[in-house]
């Protein structure tokens, strides 16, 4: 691994005297997280970055779940709620954001996307009644989340 590749996990159960519980070597450095429960959905990567999924839930051992590349493959900010992470790609043209499905972290998917043509995504919340806060270079945009029945 890479200097700075490595996600650290402490135990906060006293807080004024963490201690480091275990580590994931990733293969590149480490940018963003989000835990949900027992998974750590990570940014690994500083120019060719993807979604890196681990579980967390033996904090002294931590595995490698899966891992999805995204396009384009800066991402700025991650979110998650409902099985879905969401993350901003700024990126002109063809950045945005995109929905990844984690119902099952063994395989994630591409949900969805919505592109922004002259735009920056730089970060991104979920609000309440399914509708992303999505902040970019151009301010705040609100989108509201719909279902699309497959064929």
């Amino acid at each position: 691994p890479y200097p700075g590749s490595t996600l650290l996990i402490y135990d906060i159960s006293n807080p004024a005297m963490p201690a480091l519980a275990g580590s994931f070597a990733a293969d590149d450095s480490v940018r963003l997280i989000k835990v949900v429960g027992d998974i750590a959905y990570t940014i690994v990567g500083v120019v060719d970055e993807k979604l890196v999924i681990v579980d967390v839930s033996d904090p002294a051992d931590p595995q490698f779940v899966s891992e999805f590349a995204v396009t384009p493959n800066h991402i700025s900010d991650i979110a998650y709620s409902n099985d879905s992470i969401y993350l901003t790609v700024p990126a002109t043209p063809g950045g945005g954001l995109r929905t990844i499905d984690v119902t099952d972290p063994l395989t994630p998917t591409l949900r969805g996307t919505y592109t922004m043509s002259n735009e920056f995504a730089n970060a991104v919340a979920v609000l309440p009644a399914r509708v992303i806060a999505l902040g970019g270079s151009a301010g705040l945009l609100l989108l509201q989340v719909t279902t699309v029945a497959r064929r």
